[in-house]
């Protein structure tokens, strides 16, 4: 029973094999109008009997760059987007979606104008008071940038691919569903034996080290930095008058608020309205010494080098300025700094002497790994395996195994229901857990029935992925592709 259930845990780490070529699900979104014409000039591809016109491709990738785009926070470039190959993908699912409609004019399946009318009459994008509206569409087709023609035309095309999905109904299949249940809430008992490293068990020899260092010694350069002259300008050192101290807290009495929320009064917000202006005047006083250095009226005295991960300094711009370029103040501590960039110190590979202390941690953490692993594999040859038996764990278990933290318990846990070896071990930092599974058994039959559903449409998309992939593989061989266009 263990050994049938450890080689079925495949179906959570590799693609299973459906041999039926059948119908693909739902898996391609609409992208937009097609031509029926052969105008090279006009289109990327033609697939069988249909084009993919430029302008599909167009909208398609306008379509797909925005999406990533908004993924990673507006910072996608053109040229990240040629390294993703956004265009290939872009042009490969519209091939493929048209090897799917060509299919589709083969079987006679075809959408009747009433059904894009019904589409159009409940789609409330284009409804006033409830109900269809003209002008509504009109304005709402012209703000997409499509003409009503195009738009219908990408609605009669998603509702083939619908009849054509309707045409090969799948449903999933029970024994991949059990399969599936039974890999996920599988609970195993163990026999748990960890390893450790003595660090007396490393050979911690220069020689040996500097050979480990040798082929990976480009890794190793010293850290950027900047070399800086500064200025400091002290809130301290500024001097305020009675007559200052009232007119500016008239003026900004309302930053100082009592716990209540209410204004203070002059009395009690004294000592913080008098550093407030010494601050305030500590700004102007650094302003007028920048401008001074950047006219070259004044020097900054101060020299100093920082790393380019110093939090207390503009670090980032100081890597966009050039030698002598001066910074506006910038407030910290107990004032205003004024900086000036003297020199920019690139990254500069480092000698053996500069790189060891980072080149020996790495090398004991890799002889620590190969004496773990062949110590793992000695334990697991034994006759007789020693090992600690624990109670029944899950994938969500929520108690750490003795001799392992929680994180180290997760990651364990993770490695252990991903493998389909009944007995093996795992690295999990300095240490090697190995294990035996003893025995296993099936969460409660009230957790199998409230995740039945999930299991079910798990299966189904499986399935239906597998059979999607089959079928464009025969359908790229029953029709002819010319691509005019292959993207950046």
């Amino acid at each position: 029973m263990i050994e049938w259930m450890q080689h079925h845990r495949k179906y959570l780490v590799v693609t299973i094999w459906i041999s039926t070529i059948a119908f693909v699900g739902a898996g391609f979104v609409g992208w937009g109008a097609y031509s029926f014409g052969n105008d090279k000039a006009s289109s990327i591809a033609k697939v069988g009997n249909r084009n993919v016109t430029l302008r599909q491709f167009q909208r398609a990738y306008s379509n797909t760059y925005s999406y990533y785009n908004n993924l990673l926070g507006g910072k996608l470039t053109k040229e990240k987007a040629e390294q993703m190959g956004l265009q290939q993908n872009v042009i490969e699912g519209l091939i493929n979606e048209t090897l799917l409609l060509n299919y589709a004019d083969e079987l006679g399946l075809s959408v009747l104008d009433k059904d894009i009318k019904g589409k159009l009459a409940n789609d409330t994008t284009f409804q006033k008071n409830g109900a269809f509206n003209i002008d509504q569409y009109k304005m709402v087709m012209k703000n997409i940038g499509l003409s009503a023609n195009e738009y219908e035309e990408e609605l009669r095309q998603e509702a083939l691919l619908d009849k054509l999905k309707n045409v090969f109904p799948l449903e999933a299949n029970k024994e991949l569903t059990e399969l599936l249940s039974a890999s996920l809430f599988m609970e195993d008992k163990l026999s748990v034996k960890i390893l450790r490293v003595d660090p007396s068990e490393i050979d911690s020899n220069k020689e040996k080290i500097k050979k480990f260092w040798e082929p990976i010694k480009d890794n190793f350069k010293t850290q950027k930095s900047y070399e800086i002259a500064t200025g400091f300008v002290s809130f301290k050192d500024e001097k305020v008058s009675e007559d200052e101290i009232k007119e500016f807290y008239d003026e900004k009495k309302f930053n100082f608020l009592d716990k209540d929320g209410k204004i203070k009064s002059l009395e009690n917000a004294k000592n913080d309205v008098i550093r407030d202006l010494k601050f305030n005047k500590a700004r102007k006083t650094a302003l007028r010494k920048y401008l001074d250095v950047k006219n070259k009226k004044t020097k900054l005295s101060s020299k100093m080098t920082i790393k380019d991960n110093e939090l207390n300094y503009p670090v980032q711009k100081l890597a966009t300025s050039n030698p002598n370029d001066v910074l506006k103040p910038f407030k910290q501590d107990d004032g205003y700094v004024v900086v000036q960039l003297i020199k920019t110190n690139l990254p500069q590979p480092m000698n053996f002497e500069q790189a060891f202390d980072r080149v020996e941690t790495l090398y004991k953490a890799e002889e620590s790994k190969k004496i773990l692993t062949n110590k793992a594999k000695q334990a697991l040859a034994e006759e007789s395996f020693d090992g600690v038996e624990t109670d029944f764990i899950s994938r969500d278990t929520n108690s750490s195994l003795d001799g392992l933290s929680m994180n180290e318990t997760r990651y364990f846990v993770s490695k252990l229901f991903d493998s389909i070896e009944k007995k093996s071990f795992v690295l999990v930092g300095e240490k090697a857990v190995v294990y035996d599974i003893v025995e296993q058994r099936l969460s409660n039959k009230q957790m199998l029935k409230k995740h039945e559903k999930q299991m079910s449409q798990t299966a189904s998309k499986i399935e239906n992925n597998e059979m999607q992939s089959k079928l464009l593989q025969n359908l790229r061989k029953r029709y002819k592709i010319e691509q005019y266009y292959k993207g950046n």
